[in-house]
């Protein structure tokens, strides 16, 4: 009998050990970013992400994996701007 498709590794809101709205999802968060700028385009978002200990959730290639795919997706492509080694306009050319 075939099996359903797992579902991928999410990323989830924590503040220390705390989950935050457990089924929320990062990307969910960033689609309501997006929705803002989207509503209020001359303004920006600046965003720290961090990996807090103790929550139970490694630090390993598979967040990393998670976190770059979240940045580098064709939605994601039209709000951030990615340059190594200069300082770059907040508005796209």
């Amino acid at each position: 009998m075939p099996q359903p498709p797992s579902k991928p590794p999410v990323l989830t809101k924590h503040q220390a050990q705390a989950l935050l709205a457990p089924t929320t999802q990062l990307e969910d968060v960033f689609f309501g970013f997006y929705h803002w700028l989207n509503q209020h385009p001359t303004e920006a978002v600046l965003i720290s992400l961090n990996h807090e200990g103790g929550t139970g959730t490694p630090n390993d290639v598979k967040i990393q994996q998670l976190i770059y795919n979240l940045f580098n997706t064709e939605l994601a492509k039209r709000y951030w701007v990615q340059k190594n080694g200069t300082v770059c306009p907040l508005t796209r050319e």
